[in-house]
């Protein structure tokens, strides 16, 4: 597949991709009156040069850019004042981002500071921030290496957890020139996050239409970029579908609280045993299974997204769901065999014993009655065995 010079998708957050897709910003940052951005890059978009596309696409424009580049991936409020100091001392009016999931969470932050003029981000509850905040004008440069959160309307930094559609970009752009190169397995990380995040939402049974149309990008960009395992490092097509499935994945995500499998993620991957990556992965083929019996989760949502329309179609509808679950199945097993073993597919293959899920399960902090201990050792047992259940019909 060959990517056109660009293509926009209408939403509220705006999207340009394609192989000329910067020469776009300037214009939108014109549209928000700004003349004066910023521009923020991580260490890897630094050490690879990647910001000297932006600075040339800016070149044709009236706009004048200032720079602080190979800022450190992590989030914290002390960065956050001293970039607001700058941003107010020179008196830029906009944020170009050009980085992964922590540098984006510091903008996040930095635009909240600057728009409203309270410099203490703590200051704003979900609530407060909720309130339709004119923010400045931001845009993500988004790379290949995402965390699928860039574009959410979420931070959570510094002991604290805020949430508020008003904190996404309002425009992403995605670039060949601008991807970045990372290793393959950083890669899969970026599109196992992304087809998780976009399948919870998928298929969660509190439904929202809008959540799903990108939910459904989310899975069907990752799960392509993700089965072209072999040339993924190496290849521009697969790249610009992790970049655009962990977008889609974020606007999925909006200023919802995570879900289900996050915080099962999460405190799996605070055992150190594995990361959070990896036990998403390990996590999503068992809770197409055991979310239908248990959550009333739609698996068949998901299927058209993994295997196609026309494929979907073909499946006997009593099959549907386990086909999901075996094909997310397969999927694991594919990247299992890609990384020689270092990708685990099921909770043994990282080193859990079924002696301990009761205990995992219990430490699980939630009030809700379908995450009871009981319940999520149900699931964990699914992941560590590697098999969805038997058919139930």
């Amino acid at each position: 597949m060959a990517w056109p010079d660009r293509m926009e998708f209408s939403c509220p957050v705006k999207l340009i991709c394609g192989r000329r897709a910067l020469e776009h910003i300037p214009y939108e940052l014109s549209a928000r009156d700004a003349r004066h951005p910023l521009l923020l890059s991580d260490e890897d978009a630094a050490r690879e040069n990647r910001s000297r596309a932006f600075v040339d696409a800016l070149r044709a424009s009236d706009q004048t850019l200032g720079a602080i580049e190979a800022l450190p991936a992590k989030a914290n409020l002390e960065l956050v004042s001293e970039l607001a100091a700058i941003y107010r001392d020179r008196d830029h009016d906009g944020l170009v981002v050009m980085g992964a999931g922590p540098l984006m969470e510091t903008a996040k932050l930095l635009n909240l500071v600057v728009s409203t003029g309270q410099d203490d981000p703590r200051a704003f509850t979900s609530e407060k921030a909720g309130i339709a905040l004119r923010l400045k004008p931001l845009v993500l440069i988004a790379p290949a290496a995402a965390n699928g959160y860039e574009a959410s309307g979420r931070v959570q930094t510094d002991g604290f957890d805020l949430r508020a559609v008003g904190l996404m970009p309002n425009l992403v752009c995605i670039d060949e020139r601008t991807l970045g190169a990372p290793g393959r397995e950083t890669l899969i990380a970026t599109g196992i996050r992304a087809l998780a995040l976009g399948a919870e939402t998928v298929m969660a049974a509190d439904k929202n239409p809008v959540r799903d149309i990108y939910g459904v990008n989310a899975v069907q960009m990752a799960a392509t970029a993700l089965r072209a395992v072999e040339t993924m490092p190496n290849a521009a097509t697969p790249r610009m579908h992790l970049a655009g499935a962990a977008v889609m994945a974020g606007c999925a995500l909006a200023d919802r609280p995570p879900g289900r499998l996050e915080r099962l993620a999460r405190r799996l991957a605070a055992t150190g045993r594995t990361n959070y990556s990896e036990a998403l992965g390990i996590l999503l083929p068992a809770a197409a299974d055991f979310g239908e019996r248990q959550w009333a989760w739609s698996p068949v949502d998901l299927l058209p997204a993994l295997v196609g329309l026309d494929r979907a179609a073909c499946t006997p509808p009593r099959q549907r769901s386990m086909r999901t679950a075996s094909t997310l199945m397969a999927l694991v097993n594919d990247l299992f065999r890609h990384t020689a073993g270092r990708f685990p597919r099921t909770l043994e293959d990282a080193g859990f014993t079924r002696e301990e899920l009761a205990s995992i399960a219990a430490s699980i902090a939630t009030d809700e009655r379908d995450m009871a201990p009981e319940t999520i050792v149900g699931l964990l047992q699914v992941a560590l065995d590697g098999a969805p259940g038997p058919d139930r019909r």
